[in-house]
């Protein structure tokens, strides 16, 4: 549900009533949130507000000597990640598929940012250790 009122679902309409004569629906669904973020500006900014407070970065599912990432962040901050890898897959040997590459170039970023240059040349144990409760004593 979009929450428009009916001027701004009368321009959304005309918006899509004009592109389905020349296109199909698959792609004219494709813009359909722009023209709402048009027809109600006040409202857009509002969701962005919103949707600020969703904002999250999750490092977890270690395993085989990877681990799963999984974020939402903020369109600005998502486009300059995708370029910044992007250009870093590039400087990358390319002898693996580009998205390998891209996914390296998340460890350079990281490692950058930590001052570090190169990869660790040894694989890191990280033992966990547990006290047991006192109910299972």
């Amino acid at each position: 549900m979009a929450g428009l009122d009916a001027a701004a679902c009368a321009f959304v309409d005309r918006q899509c009533t004009i592109a389905l004569t020349m296109q199909p629906w698959s792609r004219v669904r494709g813009r359909v949130d722009g023209w709402i973020l048009l027809a109600d500006p006040a409202l857009a900014a509002e969701r962005e507000r919103e949707a600020a407070g969703a904002r999250t970065m999750i490092v977890a599912g270690f395993k085989d000597g990877h681990c799963d990432i999984w974020g939402r962040v903020g369109a600005a901050d998502g486009l300059d990640l995708d370029q910044a890898l992007g250009a870093i897959a590039k400087t990358l040997p390319t002898d693996t598929p580009l998205q390998h590459r891209r996914a390296a170039a998340v460890g350079v970023l990281a490692r950058q940012a930590l001052g570090h240059t190169e990869l660790p040349r040894t694989a890191q144990i990280i033992v966990v250790s547990a006290i047991p409760p006192a109910w299972a004593m």
